[in-house]
C-alpha cells in the first residue's frame, strides 16, 4: 500500500483580552501566526483561545483554511478551540462541539471549580484525493485544578470513543497539564500515542508558567499508533520580532497507509 503524509499543529492563540508581558496585542501578532502558517503550512490546525474578536483578522487565513467549531458559551471570556482544515485538500464530513461536562450537549455546561465551560470540537473529514477518512479532536482543559481536568478527560476520552471514525485519529489540544497528570495518564490508556514528549521540555514561553509545569510541555498531540511520526517539532520561531503567541505551537508530519481501515479506541 502507498503511503499519505500529513501534518497537524496545535496552536494556542492567547485570547485577544490577555495583556501579558512579552506578547504584544493580537492585531500585532496576527502577522506573525500569518507568516508561521505559511511558513509550516499544516494541514490540520487545532486552536485555543480563540474569539469572536480576531475572525475579521484572519480572513488571509482563510482563504486556505475552513474554521470550524462552536464556542464554550461563557458569560465571561468566552472562546472557541476550534478546528481549521486545508479546505482544497479535505471535504467536511460531519462536525460538532461538546461540552466537558456531565451535560456534553449543554451549550455553557461544566463542572463544579471548573472556572469557564471547557469544550472538545471534533470533525469527519475525507482527503479528496486519497479518500481516506479521519477523526480530528481539539480541546482546552481547566487552567487550575488538576481534579477538574481529570474529570473532563473521562468525558472527552468518551466522547472519542462513540465519535471517532475512519482510518486514523488525531486529537490536539492545550492540556494545561504535563505527561505525568493524572489527566493524561488516562488519555495514555487509550489506543492514542502522545508524539510530545518529555525531551520536548516546556510549550510555554514565559517562565512562571514553565516553572510551574516544571518545564513540561502541556500543549499535545495525540494519534491513533498506525500513525508513523516523520517529524515532531516544537516551534520557538520569531518573525520580525514578534512571537505568535505565549506558547510555543507543535507540529507533527506523519504517514499513514491508505485504505488502512477503521480503528476503534479502546479505554481500559
Amino acid at each position: 500500500m502507498e503511503e499519505s503524509n500529513y501534518s497537524v499543529m496545535s496552536l494556542n492563540l492567547l485570547t485577544s483580552g490577555a495583556r501579558l508581558p512579552g506578547n504584544p496585542a493580537f492585531t500585532k501578532r496576527v502577522h506573525a501566526i500569518q507568516k508561521m502558517i505559511q511558513q509550516y503550512q499544516p494541514d490540520i490546525i487545532g486552536v485555543q483561545e480563540l474569539t469572536k474578536f480576531m475572525f475579521p483578522y484572519l480572513s488571509e487565513i482563510q482563504n486556505t483554511y475552513t474554521i470550524f467549531g462552536d464556542s464554550r458559551h461563557a458569560f465571561l471570556s468566552d472562546e472557541y478551540s476550534s478546528i481549521l482544515f486545508n479546505k482544497n485538500r479535505f471535504t467536511f464530513l460531519e462536525g460538532k462541539t461538546f461540552w466537558l461536562s456531565p451535560t456534553i450537549n449543554k451549550p455553557g455546561s461544566k463542572f463544579l471549580f471548573s472556572q469557564f465551560p471547557r469544550i472538545v470540537t471534533y470533525i469527519y473529514l475525507k482527503d479528496k484525493q486519497t479518500q481516506q477518512t479521519f477523526s480530528v479532536f481539539n480541546t482546552h482543559l481547566d487552567a487550575n485544578f488538576d481534579f477538574v481536568r481529570a474529570k473532563q478527560i473521562l468525558v472527552l476520552t468518551k466522547i472519542i470513543r462513540k465519535s471517532q471514525k475512519g482510518d486514523f485519529t488525531i486529537v490536539t489540544g492545550d492540556f494545561n497539564c504535563t505527561c505525568d497528570s493524572r489527566a493524561l495518564l488516562c488519555m495514555q490508556k487509550t489506543k492514542l500515542s502522545d508524539l510530545i514528549e518529555r525531551k520536548f521540555g516546556t510549550t510555554l514561553r514565559g517562565s512562571i508558567g514553565s516553572y510551574r509545569f516544571h518545564h513540561l510541555p502541556i500543549d499535545h498531540i495525540f494519534v491513533s499508533q498506525s500513525i508513523k511520526p516523520i517529524t515532531v517539532t516544537k516551534i520557538t520561531d520569531s518573525y520580525n520580532n514578534i512571537f505568535p503567541t505565549d506558547h510555543y505551537p507543535v507540529y507533527v508530519e506523519f504517514s499513514i497507509l491508505q485504505n488502512n481501515g477503521t480503528e476503534n479506541m479502546t479505554i481500559l
